[in-house]
């Protein structure tokens, strides 16, 4: 390849640069509230499965799963944002992209 920039990842770029300029806005806005979908994730599995939660953000809903007793293990592709997870969750939160995910098998949902 001759170092040329993809568009696909010029794209990525522009969403983590986003994200990175946003996150404590981003964290503030999304304080509160469940998705519908969140709700529908959680009766399919049972307590203390292992889920990654892949972009968690702000970690609303990975402070929800782990709540309610699923093994959640946040990341964020944007390092920013993983400090505003952080401190919602008290815990840390790994910094890696959707394309970076190695592990297979070894989780119950996604």
């Amino acid at each position: 390849m001759d170092g040329a920039v993809s568009p696909a990842s010029a794209r990525d770029q522009a969403t983590l640069d986003f994200y990175g300029r946003e996150a404590e806005s981003y964290a503030a806005d999304t304080k509160d509230g469940v998705v519908r979908w969140l709700n529908e994730f959680k009766r399919t599995l049972p307590a203390g499965c292992r889920v990654p939660e892949l972009g968690c953000g702000s970690g609303r809903d990975a402070e929800i799963l782990l709540a309610h007793g699923f093994e959640a293990e946040p990341t964020d592709g944007t390092p920013a944002m993983a400090v505003q997870a952080e401190k919602r969750l008290k815990r840390p939160v790994k910094v890696m992209r959707f394309d970076e995910l190695a592990e297979i098998g070894v989780y119950d949902g996604v």
